[in-house]
């Protein structure tokens, strides 16, 4: 999962910065909510894991999608 959110940033978003768990979305990356949303649908299409817009901007680091993407899975296989 965490592969695919760095090579969704380098190859959608343009991002050459270095990547890590740790790595701030916005304060590093300049990211803000609309951008963020943009980030949770193509994450949504390219994983086919559910997030919702309020997730989405809620999102921080890198850490912060890995584990909201991985709840959302749980919580799907649930249903």
């Amino acid at each position: 999962m965490e592969q695919k959110i760095y090579d969704i940033l380098r190859e959608r978003f343009g991002i050459t910065d270095t990547l890590n768990l740790e790595t701030d979305l916005t304060g590093e990356l300049g990211f803000e909510s609309i951008s963020l949303v943009e980030l949770a649908s193509v994450l949504s299409r390219e994983t086919g894991i559910k997030v919702t817009q309020s997730q989405a901007i809620k999102w921080t680091t890198v850490n912060s999608i890995v584990v909201s993407l991985c709840d959302n899975k749980k919580n799907n296989e649930k249903k």
